[in-house]
């Protein structure tokens, strides 16, 4: 069973019998097994199961497109990113982030260098 799967799964088992949970409901971009960006209540839901990380991203520029889409090549485990932050639910994803003091651009930036 794929990851997204696993954790509509696991929510389901922690959530109300009458609630009835898709993978769509959990993941703004599910698609065909992949896509691991969190709606706003897939990430609410999995706050309550699962640790989770926020690092607060610094700076005034907008989040591009091209931005998150490094996020879905890089990051193996759920996020959720607004303009202000990034909430991971992975400590190694999270210690990433760290390493570059938590600059979003500047980890995004490294990520672009390297394809």
């Amino acid at each position: 069973m794929n990851l997204q799967l696993q954790i509509v799964e696991d929510l389901k088992l922690h959530e109300d019998e009458n609630v009835k949970l898709t993978p769509h409901d959990i993941f703004s971009n599910y698609r065909s097994g992949r896509g691991l960006r969190l709606s706003k209540g897939g990430c609410r839901l999995m706050q309550k199961l699962y640790d989770s990380y926020e690092i607060k991203i610094k700076g005034l520029k907008p989040i591009r497109t091209k931005d998150v889409v490094l996020l879905e090549k890089h990051l193996t485990y759920p996020y959720f990113i607004t303009e202000k932050k990034l909430i991971l639910f992975s400590e190694k994803d999270t210690v990433d982030f760290k390493l570059y003091d938590g600059d979003f651009f500047a980890w995004c930036k490294s990520k672009r260098y390297y394809e």
